[in-house]
């Protein structure tokens, strides 16, 4: 059996609306609002307790309470706060009425068990992806790990050749020393060259005069002898 039920009606409409004691209107607002929610907005059913102090706090003198469980209808007070509550004004088509204040153990027992299915396919949920959030983790540390070797190795052979380069580096400046030796003989060579040459091109010329005089010399002996 429902607690939800259509509230009376006269000819002339719905029945006009008192004001409503404070303390009504707080109860069922505190009845009908979710004691709580979690992240994805999934409601946690209310616990016995609260829905009896929701009861209990239609009214202060707690007349409302008496009359539920005489005749299982509310007092006018906590009629006009439901309407209020569930229509938000009191010229709404339909409103509600709070009946049968012996059905909420079962009402609220019933929400917990709905509640309660909802939380642990929820936590199933929760469970498988945070399994595949896992495995997914181990493999990206695997992948990591890899790397991270592949990393190191490639750092040693980035020192070996950083090594073998400096290696090189000092070997071109003692062959650039060895060159730059080298192109000063070289230069001191072509000097002593082009000295030899010059003394060379000098005696070749005195030669030659000499050869002249020498043939000319035995032209003369030769026309002196073949004279006689």
């Amino acid at each position: 059996m429902s607690f939800l039920q259509p509230a009376p009606q006269t000819a002339g409409g719905l029945v006009p609306p008192s004001t409503p004691h404070e303390d009504a209107k707080a109860g069922f607002q505190f009845f009908f609002k979710p004691i709580g929610q979690d992240r994805l907005g999934l409601v946690r059913s209310t616990s016995m307790p609260s829905a009896k102090k929701a009861v209990m706090s239609l009214h202060p003198s707690r007349q409302p309470l008496q009359q539920l469980r005489m005749n299982g209808t509310c007092s006018r007070t906590a009629s006009d706060a439901a309407t209020k509550f569930v229509g938000g004004h009191h010229n709404v088509q339909r409103s509600y009425t709070l009946k049968g204040a012996t059905n909420l153990p079962k009402q609220t027992h019933l929400l917990r068990k709905k509640m309660d299915r909802i939380l642990l396919s929820f936590q199933e949920t929760v469970v498988e992806h945070d399994k595949s959030q896992q495995m997914r983790l181990q493999q990206f540390q695997l992948e990591n790990e890899k790397l991270r070797k592949a990393n190191t190795e490639l750092e040693v052979e980035n020192l070996t050749y950083f090594k073998e380069l400096e290696d090189c580096e000092e070997q071109i400046g003692e062959l650039e020393q060895q060159r730059k030796g080298l192109m000063e003989k070289l230069a001191k060579l072509r000097q002593q060259y082009a000295e030899v040459e010059t003394t060379l091109k000098e005696e070749n010329t005195k030669l030659k005069g000499y050869n002249e005089s020498l043939v000319r010399e035995l032209k003369k002996y030769t026309d002196q002898v073949l004279q006689k």
